[in-house]
């Protein structure tokens, strides 16, 4: 009886055991899994702000709107602007510049090439100009800005300057205006002298 109640025990014990064991590899799978899940979780990582000097690429450092926008730069002064005019080939006085014309025209074609030159020919108001004006072209006649109206009678009060302009000074030649035209040239002693317009001369122009 003893040897038949120890195997009934035994197998009454048996499937307490087996279940133990299922119950506890359950367990240990259950808790592997939950181990695993636990060790891979991802971990949250706060973000690093920003340094206030970065800049995110295509942006320029420094204008924060990102835009490649330079302070404009204003253009270098060549000096013509408020300055004495640029006199390279003629004579300056008093900010103004006295230069002869390229070529020969009559005193209307000689006005315009002054025009063109963004000046007007010479007035002559007051000696010290007379003599800074007499030095360009002193080997030929050349046309200054002063004539009369056609019509008008030949002489010196008849003449009016291009520009409108009033003066008591004048430098005529002996025995002129002579009635030969109504336009006034300056010959090579320097003294002026009244012409046909439609002569063929040298002009002075005068840039203020």
């Amino acid at each position: 009886m003893g040897g038949v109640g120890a195997r009934k025990l035994r197998r009454a014990r048996s499937p307490r055991l087996v279940f133990a064991v299922l119950d506890a590899t359950a367990l240990f799978v259950a808790g592997g899994c939950t181990l695993d899940f636990d060790r891979f979780r991802p971990e949250l990582v706060p973000a690093t702000p920003a340094s206030p000097d970065a800049s995110a690429p295509g942006e320029d450092a420094g204008d924060e709107n990102g835009s490649d926008a330079r302070p404009e730069r204003s253009p270098a002064s060549d000096g013509s602007n408020g300055d004495a005019p640029s006199c390279p080939n003629g004579a300056s006085l008093n900010g103004h510049c006295y230069f002869l014309t390229a070529s020969t025209a009559s005193w209307d074609n000689a006005r315009l090439a002054c025009q063109t030159a963004l000046a007007h020919l010479v007035t002559i108001t007051a000696a010290a100009e007379q003599t800074a004006v007499s030095s360009l072209g002193a080997s030929q006649d050349r046309w200054i800005g002063l004539s009369r109206p056609v019509g008008s009678a030949a002489v010196a009060s008849s003449f009016q300057w291009i520009t409108g302009e009033s003066s008591s000074y004048a430098n005529w030649a002996s025995g002129e205006p002579g009635s030969v035209g109504t336009c006034v040239r300056m010959r090579t002693d320097a003294r002026w002298a009244d012409g046909a317009c439609t002569t063929l001369l040298a002009a002075t122009c005068e840039r203020e």
